[in-house]
């Protein structure tokens, strides 16, 4: 018996109590009883859409809302198809006359939407039922990514890119303001029209844009797109992160701290599961050996329900696995040599003894460090870029990626990730292991030499996985030249909290792409994207903004990527963000599971998993 079912022999009882594992599992509706049980790696706060900023309130929240658009489950490089609309839409980019003679820009997509798509049935409804998504429903979600009440986390994926959106929001803003004043009650004119938002019949409308952009569909595909329903959203205010209502191929049953339930939507559209395209592209034969074209054609879902089960600590996910209890699981870093081989296969011992199967993911993400811009003794130019510098100088990414990541990330700096276009390797004077002297020279230059004057670098990070042994090592880094550390672990929820509210001195995270273009990591240093948007750094640079708004206009080309590679400079002599890593997520599945192709950049798989043996769906 190996270390693992030595410790699961004597724990599981206790571990599966406290995760509400019961020896007859978790009952569904419906009598075949595929259940797909999967793990978060995170706690969820709640699942409204306009707050959904972390990958972990995606995973689920791909589940339960749709958006206009959707990436092909299976087909690679990544492809957009249509989920809640009939078919890709049309573009329009011209100009028109005005009465008085002179032309402007016109930018417009035109979409049309499937009818009989319905919302989830719930009691928001009353007895009239669940109503029939339309235009209004897809307009009224747009306009509440402007509405502060709900403190909107994704308004960056708007700002400016909608004719009129931002001067509605203006408009609201300055309404509310007035009423504050007044001591007056205010609420937002969600009927008020907006310019670019233009109705043309009950599916059918456009989407003007103020400027070519050409990432705007992929930003469709993000949970910040999803579509909810006003019905739903004035029914439950402000609790409606805890009562999402979706048109998405699950509904929630229940929703707890560590475990959410969500079962079979018995109204979801007519979608079905894909199947194989004539042309070949990359994978797929890998994809055919796997299986995953066998239910081509058949209606989706295709599982009777989902449940997610909450592990912030890598042990307890490992051992239910394990166990059987749960259909997939990431392989732990410490665990990662009982399962692979050096060449990244699975042992052959190991997967026939436990009858599983592997899937290993290159992710388009990028591990960091990051400071906030704002902060008085970290912050600013001048002192706080040397100090910041100090700090990336006595870093030791390649320790780090050996002693937490089995030496398996890809090392680059900046935040343009592999797998990107414009990615480059091998970039001159990029040190990923620790250079002392330096990082003593530089603060002696911010006129702190051996950290002499300086208070404590305050330090927030997440609890689980293995957050404790990385804050020790990045201790020993700083301790080093003589900087000083204190650590702060919170919950995820508490950790963001902190980030959109400007509280987080210095922090490690990840970034995992929305959508497959360098742009969606460049964003995340442009100005007007400060917290409470996607720039946790609060960084601000006039000629970093410059060049974003210049390359965001554009198509792929060498001309574009000259300025990408331009901001990409900017960013790593600003010393703001501190790394870079690229991971592979190690995936292991039972062999009950079917069509499980993992992807990170987008969530919404979970309608195409099924499971063989209805008799091993239900956790024991």
């Amino acid at each position: 018996m190996n270390n693992a079912l030595r410790i699961c022999a004597i724990g599981f009882l206790a571990l599966a109590l406290a995760l509400g594992v019961g020896a007859c599992g978790d009952s569904q509706s419906g009598s075949t009883g595929k259940v797909i049980h999967a793990p978060l790696r995170a706690q969820i706060g709640q699942l409204d859409p306009v707050t959904s900023s972390t990958q972990y309130s995606n995973v689920c929240a791909s589940a339960i809302f749709d958006t206009l658009l959707q990436y092909s489950y299976i087909y690679r490089p990544y492809r957009l198809e249509p989920s809640l609309v009939k078919a890709l839409p049309t573009y329009h980019e011209g100009t028109k006359t005005l009465e008085d003679g002179s032309e402007v820009a016109e930018i417009w997509y035109e979409f049309e939407l499937k009818p009989g798509t319905v919302f989830h049935d719930d009691p928001a409804f009353g007895d009239a039922g669940p109503s029939e998504l339309t235009v209004d429903d897809v307009f009224y979600s747009i306009k509440r990514m402007t509405d502060t009440r709900w403190i909107p986390q994704g308004w960056w994926v708007y700002e400016g890119r909608i004719v009129g959106l931002d001067a509605y929001k203006d408009e609201q803003d300055a309404r509310q303001e007035k009423a504050h004043e007044a001591s007056e009650e205010f609420s937002w004119d969600y009927d008020k029209p907006v310019s670019g938002l233009e109705k043309l019949d009950k599916y059918r409308f456009r989407i003007h844009l103020t400027k070519p952009f050409p990432q705007f569909l992929n930003i469709l595909c993000m949970t910040y797109a999803s579509i909810v329903s006003r019905t739903v959203v004035e029914h439950y205010d402000k609790g409606i992160g805890q009562h999402p209502v979706g048109t998405g191929a699950f509904r929630v049953k229940s929703f707890e701290s560590l475990k959410m339930v969500l079962e079979k939507n018995p109204t979801f559209r007519e979608e079905y599961y894909p199947t194989m395209p004539d042309e070949d592209y990359p994978g797929k034969e890998r994809d055919v050996a796997m299986g995953l074209y066998k239910d081509a054609g058949k209606r989706l879902p295709l599982a009777d329900g989902m449940v997610f089960k909450v592990f912030e600590e890598d042990n307890p996910m490992w051992l239910l696995f394990m166990d059987g209890q749960l259909d997939f699981s990431q392989v732990p870093a410490e665990t990662w040599e009982t399962v692979f081989n050096p060449d990244l296969t699975m042992k052959e011992d190991f997967k026939n003894r436990y009858k599983v199967h592997n899937f290993n993911l290159p992710l388009l993400d990028m591990i960091y460090y990051g400071f906030n811009y704002e902060d008085p003794v970290w912050g600013g130019d001048g002192k706080g870029r040397l100090l910041r510098q100090a700090v990336a100088a006595a870093l030791n990414n390649r320790e780090r990626n050996e002693l937490f990541y089995n030496s398996k990330n890809t090392l680059y700096s900046g935040p343009i990730p592999p797998g990107t276009a414009e990615f480059e390797a091998d970039l001159p004077d990029l040190a990923y292991e620790a250079n002392i002297e330096e990082a003593q020279r530089l603060l002696a230059e911010a006129g702190h030499p051996n950290g002499e004057g300086l208070p404590p670098l305050m330090y927030e990070t997440s609890t689980g996985g293995n957050s404790k042994e990385q804050s020790e090592f990045l201790l020993r880094c700083l301790t080093a030249v003589g900087l000083k550390l204190e650590v702060n672990f919170n919950s995820f929820p508490e950790l963001n909290r902190k980030l959109k509210n400007k509280q987080a001195q210095f922090f490690g995270l990840a970034w995992g792409a929305d959508y497959p273009d360098a742009e969606n990591f460049l964003q995340l240093f442009y100005g007007p994207n400060e917290s409470p948007g996607s720039n946790n750094f609060n960084y601000k640079n006039p000629e970093y903004d410059r060049l974003y708004e210049q390359a965001s206009k554009m198509s792929e080309s060498p001309e574009r990527t000259v300025l990408y590679r331009k901001m990409r400079d900017i960013v790593i002599d600003s010393g703001i963000s501190l790394g870079s890593m690229s991971r592979i997520r190690f995936y292991v599945m039972q062999e009950r599971l079917k069509n499980f192709k993992p992807e990170e950049v987008f969530y919404g798989y979970w309608k195409y998993l099924d499971l063989r043996d209805p008799a091993a769906a239900s956790a024991p």
